[in-house]
Order: structure tokens, then C-alpha cells, then sequence
């Protein structure tokens, strides 16, 4: 991926702290590989930027980099190793589902930076506890950023998209193995036969889930007529009492944060 010049440009006449503080966001519209690009470009050249490195570096998601930016990171004499260790032994654990019952065992930036930008804030056990059930929806009193809902909602009818700030859950997700034991049981108390998932990375392969949080692949079947999804329009219908589980995946900026994400969205995507 190449910068184009106005966004060289662009980066090239921030400081180094606004840059960062825009590089390190989780709703940042971009592939990690331009982020990269960014950072390279900004420390090969600015003048003095090399001594103030690790504070761009930290806004890099090292794991989620094409292996060919990850080598290229290894070789800059800027990189700091101690970000390729750490992150590769919390991505594998997480991965694994390797975690205490008391939470994640590692540091919040270390969390942030393997997770996928874009998308939403785990769920943590900490948080169940105070998990309040409300209609269609579930929130936490002490993660405001953080909820579920089901689709569709009482005022929509036929196909449906997913509104603006939600995503669908997925079963990938690294927190899935709480919102399958908590969350999908506690909404499936609602009297829905299925709470329908996204199964791996395809939108239109889908999971269905009990509301003791079983997995129902016999009512899965496009045949059966459970889901029907539209692959373009990434619309979904759904019949017999089901519902599509999604989540909150962007938190409330200031509006000053908000203008400058959306001039950085504009440059990020060119």
C-alpha cells in the first residue's frame, strides 16, 4: 500500500502527540499495513521524530500486520522488541481462550493493541455482574461502552441492515465464550426459539444459539428458512421467533475528537 502524497503531507505537519492520539484509535477506518506505512514514513522523515519512536510505535497493532510489515518492523532500528513479545504472547493466549476467571491477565494496552480496529470493546468477567436487561438489550452500569441487542427490533419488519455503531457478534470474537454463557442466555430468557451469531468471518454463515446457550445447527439451514441474508446489501430476514445478536462497537467521542477522526478518515482512506 502506497501514501499518497497529500496524505504524506498530511501526516507530515503533525506533531507527533496528535498523531499518535489519532493513530491509537480503536474506530480508525484503515488496514494496520497503513498505519504502518504511516509511522514509517513519519519517522524516516521528520527530523528528531526517531527519538520519540516507541510513542508511535505503541499505536502500531503489530499482530495484525501482513507478515511482510512485521519483518519490515523487525529490521527498522526504531522497533521495540519488547511490543513483539508481549503482543504475541497475549494474542496466542487470547486466541486460546487462555484466561482467569478474573479477568484478562495483561496490561490495558496490551489488550488494545490486539484487538482489531473497528471493532468492539471485550467483555470482561468483571463486568457480568453488573449486566442489566432491559427489553431487547443488554448494558453494564460500569462499561458504558459496552452493550448488546437483538434484531430485529419491535419497529422493524422484513430485511434489515444493522444500524450504524452495531456489528454483528461473532463467534471468533474473543470474548464469544462470555456472551454465549451471560449474554445469549440471559436474552434468550426472552422467549426467542434461536439468537442467531455470526459464524467465523463470513457474514452470511450464521450460528444459532438456545437460550441455555446450545448451539442448534439443525435449525441453521437456509432451507429451513430460519435466516435469509443478502450478500450485496448485507441485508438479513429472520423467521420463527429468532433474532440477530449484535453490539455496540464505537464509544461516544467529544466532538473535538470527532472532527479530527473524520479529517483522519478522509486522509486514511485516499
Amino acid at each position: 500500500m502506497t501514501l499518497s502524497p497529500s496524505t504524506r503531507t498530511f501526516f507530515l505537519n503533525l506533531s507527533i502527540e496528535s498523531l499518535a492520539s489519532v493513530l491509537k484509535q480503536d474506530s480508525l477506518i484503515s488496514s494496520e499495513n497503513h498505519v504502518f506505512d504511516v509511522i514509517i514514513n513519519y519517522l524516516d522523515s521528520v527530523q528528531g521524530a526517531k527519538s520519540y519512536s516507541e510513542k508511535l510505535w505503541h499505536c502500531c497493532r503489530f499482530v495484525h500486520l501482513s507478515s511482510d510489515r512485521q519483518f519490515a518492523a523487525l529490521q527498522h532500528d526504531t522497533f521495540p522488541r519488547s511490543i513483539f513479545c508481549d503482543d504475541f504472547i497475549a494474542f496466542n493466549a487470547l486466541n486460546k481462550r487462555d484466561v482467569t476467571d478474573h479477568g484478562m491477565p495483561f496490561c490495558p494496552s496490551i489488550i488494545k493493541r490486539v484487538r482489531l480496529r473497528n471493532t468492539p470493546y471485550l467483555l470482561r468477567p468483571s463486568m457480568i455482574p453488573n449486566c442489566v436487561i432491559g427489553g431487547n438489550m443488554a448494558t453494564f452500569s460500569n462499561a458504558l461502552s459496552v452493550s448488546f441487542k437483538l434484531l430485529p427490533e419491535p419497529d422493524l419488519a422484513g430485511e434489515f441492515g444493522i444500524p450504524e455503531g452495531w456489528c454483528v457478534v461473532k463467534t471468533t470474537d474473543l470474548d464469544f465464550h462470555l456472551i454465549r454463557q451471560n449474554i445469549i442466555v440471559a436474552l434468550g430468557k426472552l422467549s426467542y426459539r434461536l439468537i442467531f451469531v455470526q459464524s467465523g468471518d463470513c457474514f452470511y454463515n450464521l450460528s444459532g444459539y438456545d437460550k441455555e446457550g446450545r448451539e442448534q445447527d439443525h435449525w441453521c439451514s437456509h432451507k429451513n428458512g430460519v435466516v435469509r441474508t443478502n450478500q450485496q446489501q448485507n441485508l438479513y430476514k429472520m423467521c420463527n421467533q429468532s433474532k440477530l445478536l449484535v453490539r455496540s462497537c464505537v464509544a461516544t467521542p467529544s466532538n473535538k475528537r470527532r472532527r479530527m477522526w473524520k479529517c483522519m478518515k478522509v486522509k486514511m482512506s485516499e
